[in-house]
C-alpha cells in the first residue's frame, strides 16, 4: 500500500526535462540558487515538481511548466507545433499549466505571437509568465519551488488516481497522483485514440479549449 505522506516527512523536488539542453547549460548557476532539482525525461512539459518521501516514493504536484523563447513560440505557431504542444499540455489533465516565455528579438509578425499568448490566457486559462533571459527564468522556477516548499511541506499528502477538477494547494490534505503511474502511457509519440484525434482537430481548427473539445467529442 502507498503510505500517506505526513507533514514534514517529504521533500519537494523540481524536475527538469532532459530536452532542456539550452537551459541546462547554465545548470551550475541554477544550483547556486539553493533549490533541490533533478534532471529526468518528462513525457509532457519542461518542468514539474514531486513530493518525495524517505523511501523515494513520489507524488506529482498539480503544476506543470512549459518554457519557450519568444522567437521559437512564433515559429511553432506558424508551423503548427504550438497547437500540438498545447493540446498535449491540456490533455495531461494537470490542473495548473504555466507557460514560461523568454523574451527575445523576433523576426516576423509580433502580432501572431501576441495573439497566441492572449489565447493561452483567455481561452486555455494557462498562467503566462514572461522573463527577460535564462537567469530570470531560473529565478522564477526557484521562487516557485520555494513557494511550494513553504505551502506544501506542512500538509498531509494522500495518493489518488487523478487530480480533482480544480486542484489547488488550499486544503490541509492534498490528493495527488503517484508520479510514475500518472505519466505511464503519456509518451510524446504515442498513438492517439479516435476521440483524442477528434478533440485535437476541434482544438486546432476551431480554437476550443481541450476541456470543451473533449466534452463535444
Amino acid at each position: 500500500d502507498f503510505p500517506v505522506f505526513e507533514p514534514y516527512t517529504f521533500d519537494i523536488i523540481l524536475l527538469i526535462d532532459t530536452a532542456e539542453k539550452g537551459f541546462l547549460s547554465s545548470v551550475q548557476e541554477f544550483s547556486q540558487l539553493g533549490v533541490e532539482f533533478e534532471v529526468r525525461h518528462l513525457k509532457v512539459g519542461d518542468y514539474a515538481w514531486v513530493a518525495r518521501d524517505r523511501q523515494r516514493r513520489e507524488l506529482l504536484l498539480p503544476f506543470l511548466v512549459e518554457r519557450k523563447r519568444l522567437d521559437d513560440l512564433l515559429k511553432s505557431v506558424i508551423d503548427g507545433r504550438f497547437s500540438e504542444q498545447k493540446f498535449r499540455l491540456q490533455m495531461s489533465t494537470i490542473p495548473n499549466i504555466v507557460y514560461l516565455i523568454e523574451l527575445s528579438q523576433i523576426r516576423g509578425n509580433q502580432q501572431i505571437a501576441s495573439q497566441a499568448i492572449s489565447n493561452m490566457l483567455i481561452k486555455d486559462l494557462f498562467t503566462v509568465k514572461e522573463t527577460k533571459n535564462n537567469i530570470d527564468a531560473m529565478q522564477y522556477l526557484a521562487n516557485l519551488t520555494r513557494y511550494f516548499i513553504g505551502s506544501i511541506k506542512c500538509k498531509t499528502l494522500v495518493r489518488c488516481e487523478a487530480y480533482e477538477k480544480n486542484c489547488t494547494l488550499d486544503h490541509e490534505v492534498l490528493l495527488l497522483p503517484e508520479f510514475n503511474a500518472f505519466f505511464a502511457g503519456m509518451e510524446k509519440n504515442r498513438t492517439f485514440t479516435s476521440k483524442e484525434m477528434f478533440t485535437k482537430q476541434l482544438v486546432q481548427l476551431h480554437g476550443l479549449s481541450a476541456d470543451r473539445a473533449w466534452s463535444i467529442s
